[in-house]
């Protein structure tokens, strides 16, 4: 082997040719895990605020009043419904919301302007189907005789928390 000991000039320097660079990025993006990241984010700027590509933006200004419902005795004291009947207290709320949008399709009126007397039917229901589910876990004698949906209210005003319950329906 014969070695050259001529001064290398700078054409012959070697060079990084631009069909080898893309090849090494390319294997290089391959092969890490961070190319996941960037193909999300490469989605999430051309998706725009979609679900489940959103930083849910309803989170940042929370109000000042929230509800939610309960059901309870005929003397108004809570009930563990989700041991009774395998429904979460939260569940409530989603299902009155859910009965409630259907209810108002069928009459053609907007839920928020539901008489008393509508607003009871939606909640009958309800708890008709609640004792359908305590019949089902075998638990139907553990209910009350009478059972009552509530809605409660809890607003901050006047420098304090306060929590107004409507029974919303009775059997």
């Amino acid at each position: 082997m014969v070695y050259d000991y001529r001064p290398k000039m700078i054409s012959d320097s070697p060079t990084i040719h631009p069909v080898g660079f893309l090849q090494n990025a390319r294997f290089w993006l391959m092969s890490t895990p961070l190319t996941a990241l960037l193909v999300y984010c490469l989605i999430s700027i051309y998706l725009g605020e979609n679900f489940p590509f959103s930083n849910f933006p309803m989170y940042s200004n929370p109000g000042a009043e929230r509800m939610y419902y309960t059901i309870s005795a005929e003397d108004g004291i809570g009930l563990p419904v989700q041991t009774l009947t395998g429904v979460t207290s939260p569940k409530i709320g989603k299902i009155y919301r859910t009965k409630a949008a259907k209810y108002s399709k069928k009459i053609n009126v907007k839920a928020s302007k539901f008489t008393p007397a509508q607003i009871a039917t939606v909640g009958q229901e309800i708890l008709s189907d609640l004792r359908e589910k305590a019949s089902y876990l075998g638990r139907e004698n553990q209910l009350p005789a009478k059972l009552q949906l509530n809605r409660t209210w809890i607003t901050y005003t006047g420098g304090r928390i306060v929590e107004t319950t409507t029974v919303l329906a009775k059997e």
